[in-house]
């Protein structure tokens, strides 16, 4: 994303803008805010959305033709992003009308269904990154291990989330298939959602790729940990330059 006036328009604290956000699976679908670690765009936030019909239907559409992990975005009307957040001291918005673009919005993309109604089922994840100094978590040994946070339902189709912290860092989405925990839905509801760390440094050259099958650890909170095995059925997003 750039920081052209109608993508990043701002003043101040205020987290208005064009927030493009990168939209995956099949029903349920996922939005996830395309970050930056540049106000307004310096949050994580991956929301459980419904489409209306036709919008839903050029997306399946596209995934009978060309595949389940095409590129797909959406630019959504101009809002304030903290608006989403469950912690919003007023109520939160619920939903708001964008684009649907087949490709990325800003590079070209055909718009399949334009200012179509989105409404916001669930904020799996919404957290502000820090507006640091880029460069200054850059050797392996200053890095945490590499996690993911679990989006989906395993009984349908389940995706692992890069958990971001601090620059530089990256932004990717994978479709996967996960052994030894259960990530249904109603597990995580009912567990709550863990993040599944691998042993790696958390550096872009680490990153699970498609096809690879690592062990992680799933963990919620500080005291329930499990091991689990991670196999990548393929990557829908991946993202560097932006978050250096």
């Amino acid at each position: 994303m750039s920081h052209s006036p109608g993508h990043g328009m701002h003043h101040g604290s205020d987290t208005t803008g064009v927030h493009g956000m990168l939209l995956f699976g099949d029903g349920p679908f996922y939005l996830s805010h395309l970050p930056m670690f540049s106000p307004p765009h310096n949050y994580q936030a991956i929301l459980q959305v419904t489409l209306e019909d036709d919008a839903a239907g050029q997306i399946r559409n596209i995934h009978a033709h060309f595949g389940r992990d095409r590129l797909l975005t959406v630019r959504p009307e101009t809002f304030a992003i903290t608006d989403l957040s469950p912690m919003d001291s007023s109520q939160p918005r619920t939903e708001f009308r964008g684009d649907v673009v087949h490709g990325h919005f800003e590079h070209g993309g055909d718009v399949v269904a334009a200012n179509t109604l989105i409404r916001v089922d669930e904020v799996v994840t919404f957290r502000e990154l820090s507006v640091g100094p880029s460069g200054s978590r850059t050797s392996a040994g200053e890095r945490d291990e590499l996690a993911y946070l679990p989006v989906g339902d395993a009984d349908e189709e389940l995706f692992l989330a890069h958990v971001i912290t601090a620059a530089p860092d990256f932004d990717q989405v994978l479709r996967v298939s996960v052994s030894g925990g259960h990530f249904t839905r109603t597990e995580l509801e009912r567990q709550g959602r863990p993040t599944i760390t691998i042993g790696r440094p958390d550096l872009p050259a680490n990153r699970l790729d498609a096809e690879e099958t690592v062990a992680g650890r799933s963990s919620a909170g500080q005291h329930f940990h499990t091991e689990v095995e991670v196999e990548v059925l393929s990557e829908v997003y991946f993202m560097e330059d932006e978050l250096r």
